[in-house]
């Protein structure tokens, strides 16, 4: 039987005063919390985290409405070689079924633009 952990999750200034040891994840400055009888005390933020593996990169955005094709403004990546992780709201996208990379600069999520609500934090993370 496997058990489900979830975390608080959310924009960083919605981020609430957490339980003693209860941990919270920012989506969109990717910052990792845990609270304590001091206040929330943060663990790691992406930066840390990307610059200790292999010099990864991330970009952000914030959807609109319907919005599937996603377009870096200055870097690129190499197609088909698994270097692009994708994330919406916070939840990792699976290459070929949820996005599609459409170019050494874009990719494309395969979802009905309808899901797409503006607003939604959509996060790439590449090499």
């Amino acid at each position: 039987m496997s058990t489900k952990i979830q975390l608080k999750r959310g924009l960083e200034k919605d981020l609430p005063t957490l339980s003693e040891g209860e941990l919270g994840f920012t989506t969109d400055t990717w910052k990792l919390f845990v609270g304590s009888s001091n206040g929330n005390i943060q663990l790691a933020k992406m930066s840390d985290i990307t610059g200790a593996t292999n010099h990864q990169k991330y970009t952000t955005w914030t959807a609109t409405t319907g919005q599937i094709t996603y377009v870096f403004d200055s870097d690129s990546y190499t197609v088909g070689q698994g270097q692009l992780s994708v994330y919406v709201g916070g939840v990792i996208q699976i290459p070929t079924i949820n996005f599609t990379e459409t170019s050494p600069t874009s990719f494309t999520l395969t979802c009905d633009a309808s899901e797409i609500t503006s607003g939604l934090n959509v996060v790439a993370i590449y090499r």
